[in-house]
């Protein structure tokens, strides 16, 4: 049982306490508590208590509603063009330190995006959540963080309309100064995981601490519900100490050179953002009220609003900001279907093994 209090405000819940139980959800928040509009530093405080922020100050960051929205409304972070590093940044101290915690949420890359080379998207981590150059040594922090690139598994690169998603590790054993880029592999015949503009795409990934001074960390990714990555060899710590107690809420262009810039603002959409001590399955194209069912009451949100503009809760599931025949296809073939929080699977364990044999 969780000993501690519990607060909870419209769309966003932080649990505050002592221990969490298994299966327990220490912080979401859906951004359906503003109304749309500029996202301010009171609603960045009452969100995120962050220590400090880039970008909200600034006027980056909004919250849209209507088809600009996942559902109900979403933030925005504007990502400034011919310019590196600014989009939004901020980090959230978690209540206590975890030795094992997921992090999910829904990404968009606006229309028409430029990846150019890559850039950086939330992540977990841990003390000094380090970043920058600032190479863990064992006893200071560490961070997980993901990125986008445009390198292609050959080292060529693929077209700016499209980039690869990878994890970034800051630990001591990076071969580097700067971050360990763990590719996602979803395939494993030399096509990693893409994406593009118009979609939303559902990601979440796992860190579990390792032995202290041993090399069995752990981190697992997935993306649209499917595994992605696993690695079981990372030495995060050597302290008992350093734990996960820290969520990064980074998106920006950048690497350290004006050639990862983009040449004009470029737009990313985050929503249901949940970290929590189990895995969170995303929700079915057709489940409008993502209650992880798709029935009668997701059709009948559908046909309401078929042929308006939308978003995901309005039954446009394709990404293309209306509500349409192929929404009302993807709706159709997952009629009267359910998806259970559960990880293990016989397909998702399946893939895990071939992730964890492959690597």
């Amino acid at each position: 049982m969780y000993q501690g209090v519990s607060f909870a405000v419209a769309g966003l819940s932080l649990l505050v306490g002592t221990a969490a139980a298994s299966g327990e959800v220490i912080y979401s928040n859906d951004f359906n508590q503003h109304s749309a509009g500029a996202y301010t530093t009171q609603m960045l405080a009452a969100d995120f208590d962050a220590p400090w922020e880039d970008g909200v100050s600034e006027g980056r960051v909004a919250v849209v509603d209507d088809a600009e929205a996942f559902s109900g409304r979403s933030l925005r972070v504007m990502h400034v063009g011919e310019d590196i590093k600014l989009g939004g940044k901020w980090i959230m101290e978690l209540d206590r330190g975890y030795e094992e915690l997921y992090a999910s949420y829904w990404v968009h890359f606006g229309p028409g995006t430029e990846f150019v080379r890559a850039g950086k998207l939330p992540g977990l981590a841990g003390g000094e959540a380090n970043t920058g150059g600032n190479k863990p040594d064992g006893t200071d922090g560490f961070s997980a963080r993901m990125t986008w690139s445009s390198n292609g598994k050959d080292g060529s690169q693929v077209p700016t309309t499209s980039a690869n998603l990878n994890q970034y590790l800051y630990h001591p054993d990076q071969p580097q100064t700067y971050g360990d880029t763990r590719f996602y592999d979803e395939t494993h015949d030399g096509r990693w995981v893409e994406v593009t503009s118009g979609p939303w795409y559902h990601i979440q990934h796992r860190v579990v601490m390792n032995t202290p001074g041993e090399h069995d960390g752990v981190v697992q990714a997935w993306v649209n519900g499917e595994p992605v990555f696993y690695v079981d060899d990372i030495r995060f710590r050597d302290v008992p100490g350093l734990q996960i107690d820290v969520f990064r809420f980074e998106t920006f262009y950048g690497g350290s050179s004006m050639n990862f810039a983009t040449t004009k603002e470029e737009y990313f959409y985050f929503d249901n953002l949940v970290l929590s001590t189990d895995w969170r399955p995303m929700a079915l194209p057709g489940d409008t009220n993502l209650d992880y069912a798709v029935n009668l009451t997701d059709l009948s949100t559908l046909a309401s609003n078929f042929g308006q503009p939308g978003s995901w809760h309005d039954g446009n599931f394709d990404g293309d900001g209306v509500v349409g025949l192929l929404d009302l296809s993807l709706l159709a073939s997952n009629f009267n279907s359910t998806r259970i929080p559960s990880p293990t699977s016989a397909a998702s364990l399946l893939m895990t093994l071939l992730l964890t044999r492959w690597r």
